[in-house]
C-alpha cells in the first residue's frame, strides 16, 4: 500500500507534466577564458538538450491534475461520518479513516482503462485528471440539540494524517532516494435536522426516517516530493584532459490546497436486525484554493580542474493554482453494523458520479 501509494503520485506528477515545452533556463560555467568558455557554453548547451529530451518539457501549468487533488481534499472530507445512523438519544461518537480521490474514468471502467493504454490520453493531452487525498484520523462527536430545535443534531468533526515521509520511511529506500511528505488537518461542524422520524417493524426492520444533512468543513493538505532523475553527463571539448559537465538533477513537486466545503445531503437508511444499509444524495459545494509548483535547480559540476570556474547551474519552473470543482454532486451509500444498542461499524461510500470521485472510508463509534 505505500509503495502503490508513492507509484501513483509520482505518475501522476510525471505524465501531467510531459506537454507544453517551455525553456529550460540556466547559466553555463565560465572560466574568464574566452576559448574555454565558449567550449563550456556547448557542452551547457548539450546538457540543455539531454535534460529536454529526458522530460520532453513540463507543463506550464497542468490545471487538471491541480484541480484533481483539490476535488480529492474535498471528497476526503466525509470522514468518520454519522449520516447513516441518525436519532440518536443524547449524543454519538465516531472514528475511522477515509480516502477521497478523482479518476480520469469511471470508477466502474478503472480495469477497462488498465487492460489498454491506461496513459494513452494522458500523454496526448500532457495533463492528467488524477487526485487523491487520504485522511487518516478522523473522529466526529455529534449532539441531540433538540433543546435548541426538535430533532436538530449538532457535531464536531476533526481529522488529521501525521506527516506520510515518517511513515513512509522503509518504502522510500525502495523508490530510488525519493524524498516525501504529506499531511493534511480538517476541521469541521456538521449539522443533521430530522426531518422524518424512524419507524420499526416488529424490532426486527428499522427504517432511519429522512435526515437533511448540512455543515461547514475546512481542511488543508500540503504534499512536497523531491524525486531524482539519472545522471546527465557531457563532454567539453578542446579540452588536454577528458572534461565533463556534469548534473544530478532532482525535480520537485510541491503543493498547497486549502478547501472550504459546504454538504448538503438527504440521506435515509434502512436496518435489518444489525445490517444497516445507508442511501442518500447530495452535494458539496466547495470553495478554496489549489497552488503546484513544479521545477528544479542542479549544480553543475566539472570533472577537471579549469582554474578559477564561476559555478553553473540548470533550472525548471513550472505549476500553477486553481479552485476545485464548485459544485460536487454526490451519492451516498455503505454497508455498516449494529452491535446491541450503541455499538456501530459502518463503511461509507460516496460516488461523485459527474466527476469520476470517489470516497472509501471505515467507521467504528458508539451511539448512546
Amino acid at each position: 500500500m505505500k509503495k502503490i501509494f508513492c507509484i501513483l503520485l509520482i505518475l501522476s506528477v510525471a505524465v501531467s507534466a510531459f506537454s507544453q515545452t517551455i525553456t529550460i533556463g540556466g547559466r553555463a560555467p565560465s572560466t574568464g577564458d574566452p576559448a574555454i568558455d565558449k567550449a563550456l557554453q556547448d557542452a551547457f548547451d548539450g546538457l540543455t538538450s539531454q535534460m529536454e529530451d529526458m522530460v520532453g518539457g513540463l507543463n506550464v501549468a497542468p490545471k487538471n491534475l491541480i484541480r484533481a487533488f483539490g476535488n480529492a481534499s474535498v471528497y476526503s472530507s466525509q470522514g468518520a461520518t454519522q449520516r447513516g445512523y441518525g436519532g440518536y438519544n443524547t449524543f454519538a461518537v465516531t472514528f475511522g479513516s477515509t480516502i477521497g480521490f478523482q479518476l480520469p474514468v469511471s470508477p466502474f471502467k478503472v480495469m477497462d482503462l488498465l487492460s489498454g493504454d491506461p496513459l494513452k490520453r494522458a500523454f496526448d493531452d500532457g495533463d492528467l485528471i488524477f487526485g487523491l487525498n487520504p485522511q487518516i484520523i478522523n473522529a466526529q462527536i455529534g449532539f441531540n440539540t433538540s433543546f435548541l430545535l426538535k430533532d436538530l443534531y449538532l457535531g464536531l468533526r476533526i481529522g488529521f494524517t501525521p506527516d506520510l515521509g515518517n511513515m513512509m520511511g522503509d518504502a522510500m529506500g525502495g523508490m530510488g532516494g525519493m524524498n516525501f511528505s504529506f499531511s493534511n488537518f480538517l476541521l469541521g461542524i456538521t449539522a443533521n435536522y430530522q426531518l422524518v422520524e424512524s419507524k420499526s417493524i416488529g424490532g426486527l426492520i428499522t427504517w432511519r426516517g429522512v435526515n437533511l444533512g448540512s455543515g461547514l468543513l475546512f481542511q488543508t493538505t500540503k504534499l512536497n516530493m523531491t524525486y531524482p532523475l539519472s545522471q546527465i553527463t557531457q563532454e567539453v571539448e578542446g579540452q588536454i584532459t577528458k572534461t565533463y559537465l556534469k548534473i544530478d538533477p532532482k525535480i520537485f513537486f510541491n503543493m498547497d490546497i486549502t478547501t472550504f466545503t459546504i454538504p448538503l445531503e438527504v440521506m435515509t437508511a434502512v436496518n435489518l436486525v444489525f445490517l444497516n444499509i445507508p442511501f442518500g444524495i447530495g452535494a458539496d459545494f466547495a470553495f478554496g484554493k489549489s497552488s503546484m509548483d513544479i521545477g528544479m535547480h542542479s549544480d553543475i559540476s566539472i570533472t577537471s580542474d579549469l582554474g578559477n570556474v564561476t559555478p553553473g547551474y540548470l533550472t525548471i519552473n513550472a505549476g500553477g493554482s486553481t479552485a476545485p470543482t464548485f459544485a460536487n454532486l454526490k451519492l451516498m451509500t455503505g454497508i455498516g453494523i449494529s452491535i446491541g444498542p450503541a455499538i456501530v461499524i459502518d463503511i461509507p461510500v460516496t460516488w461523485y458520479f459527474l466527476d469520476n470521485g470517489l470516497n472509501i472510508g471505515i467507521t467504528a463509534g458508539l451511539t448512546f
